[in-house]
């Protein structure tokens, strides 16, 4: 869904970024929050930006995603990758990340439409 929303931005010449303020990265993300918290109106309970991490993290742990897929998806390092492990673990667990994400996807446009989102085939090793 990310890939198919980010392909239809338009392309400003000489920036090298999705989320753009037309010379550079975005900023003023406190200003954008405030503006979409006013148009969502009152019956919204209040939240901040990092809820979608969690959200995101929680609901990937909910469909079976191991913790330190999660971590990476999110790039964190914490708990997997702690100490001795953070040293040695290296691997980006990109085919695994990428399938986790897929998932997570199809989950928030299943939520989204309220019918069973399209199958697709999720390529890499079983996460």
């Amino acid at each position: 869904m990310a890939r198919g929303i980010i392909a239809e931005v338009p392309v400003i010449d000489g920036v090298d970024y999705v989320v753009t303020t037309g010379r550079g990265p975005a900023t003023g993300w406190s200003r954008a929050k405030a503006t979409l918290d006013l148009a969502m109106g009152a019956d919204i309970a209040p939240w901040v930006l990092h809820d979608l991490r969690r959200s995101c993290a929680s609901g990937l742990r909910r469909l079976g995603i191991r913790g330190e897929v999660i971590e990476r998806a999110l790039n964190h390092v914490s708990g997997s990758f702690k100490g001795v492990a953070g040293t040695y673990q290296r691997d980006p667990m990109t085919d695994e990340v990428r399938t986790a994400l897929e998932r997570w996807a199809l989950h928030v446009e299943e939520l989204i439409s309220g019918k069973p989102a399209k199958v697709i085939p999720l390529r890499g090793r079983v996460v």
